[in-house]
């Protein structure tokens, strides 16, 4: 590929992407999800204290939430229902979903529980957009089926792990 600094433009997408993975790294990572499952060991039940369930499912809400309101309308390349870079960061969050529900990625085995579900999910909420009445452009269309497609092989890959 073509390094960065190589090209005569400021590479836009790159940098916001390098920032949305820097951050879902840190949201995701093996620390932040320890430290949760220890903070709700900590606190008190009759606290509030923030959840590992709390997190997972307030950044795919807020990572797919074009996906939530995509049953009508019609779109183009031009005009894509989910554009560039948020088809970027939902790759990256599938990704980092994926590793912790494969057990991949050092978290907890609660979280690696939640990652499935989570996936499961969103897979369920792609399979509605795609058969939903939407005529969706050709990159949301091709990047929701791969998505589908990609999820259903780590849930399928997480269960014969889990066979006995």
């Amino acid at each position: 590929g073509l390094r960065t600094s190589e090209r005569l433009d400021y590479p836009v997408r790159e940098i916001m992407l390098g920032w949305q993975d820097h951050l879902l790294a840190l949201l995701l990572s093996p620390v932040t999800l320890n430290r949760l499952a220890d903070s709700e060991l900590k606190v008190p039940a009759e606290q509030d204290a923030f959840t590992t369930p709390e997190l997972l499912t307030g950044l795919t809400a807020a990572i797919f939430r074009e996906t939530e309101h995509l049953q009508q309308g019609e779109f183009t390349a031009r005009k894509p229902a989910v554009s560039a870079l948020r088809r970027e960061l939902q790759r990256r969050y599938l990704e980092r979903l994926s590793s912790i529900a494969l057990g991949n990625a050092g978290a907890p085995e609660d979280c690696q529980t939640l990652a499935y579900v989570e996936l499961e999910g969103i897979s369920a909420r792609l399979k509605a957009v795609l058969d939903g009445k939407a005529k969706l452009d050709p990159y949301t269309r091709a990047h929701l089926k791969e998505n589908v497609s990609r999820i259903a092989k780590v849930l399928d890959a997480r269960l014969q792990l889990r066979a006995p």
